[in-house]
């Protein structure tokens, strides 16, 4: 988990490509559940205001 975050702090600064190529594995599909975990939690956000509305 600590090399996930130093890859994570560096490739933030030299940019998505970098980033992309420098996670591989693990820390990919680990990146990607994260995405779809985050924009999962968005959707029931947004259907709830809306919902509540």
């Amino acid at each position: 988990m600590l090399s996930f975050e130093s890859v994570w702090s560096s490739s933030q600064r030299q940019g998505l490509t970098i980033k992309i190529h420098v996670l591989q594995g693990n820390d990919l599909l680990f990146l990607l559940w994260m995405v779809e975990v985050l924009v999962f939690s968005v959707k029931c956000y947004v259907f709830f205001l809306s919902f509540w509305n």
